[in-house]
């Protein structure tokens, strides 16, 4: 089943599509970066919580910063909202397809965890490298569309 929060542009905040969850752009707004990346994540944790999901399932994290002076301090507020054990993976770039006022948008995908048991761990465990694939192809399409829609 597949399921979106939708946004009043032409992409959803959110779908999920049965153990995953993409979530589109999040950014922030205010007058300093810091006032920025904080609201980013307070519009984050509300998408996530339309889908009762926590943020500490996040798995990837692709933020482009307007500047790269700002990478110190979005590396802080990081440790804000994760554990310092329990990043998400993340790649960071800078980007002048921002909008003039935004200093930092996200692009995040997430894996919703699995229960504990040991049946699902070495289920979970036999999969991963069907799973790496397919999400690794969903998300090749996803970059390529956008690439796409650029040129």
């Amino acid at each position: 089943m597949i399921n979106r929060i939708l946004t009043p542009f032409s992409y959803s905040a959110a779908v999920s599509a049965g153990d995953y969850v993409f979530l589109g752009l999040h950014r922030g707004f205010g007058q300093t970066f810091t006032e920025q990346i904080h609201d980013t994540f307070s519009h984050l944790k509300d998408t996530l919580n339309q889908l009762d999901v926590p943020l500490q399932y996040l798995v990837k994290v692709n933020v482009y910063l307007k500047s790269i002076k700002d990478l110190p301090e979005m590396e802080q507020v990081f440790f804000d909202y994760f554990e310092k054990d329990n990043s998400p993976a993340r790649m960071t770039s800078t980007t002048e397809f921002i909008d003039s006022d935004c200093l930092m948008p996200q692009r995040m995908a997430l894996k919703l965890a699995v229960t504990d048991s040991a049946e699902n761990r070495t289920t979970s465990r036999a999969n991963y490298g069907y799973e790496k694939y397919q999400f690794d192809r969903l998300a090749s399409r996803y970059f390529a569309l956008g690439r796409e829609m650029r040129t």
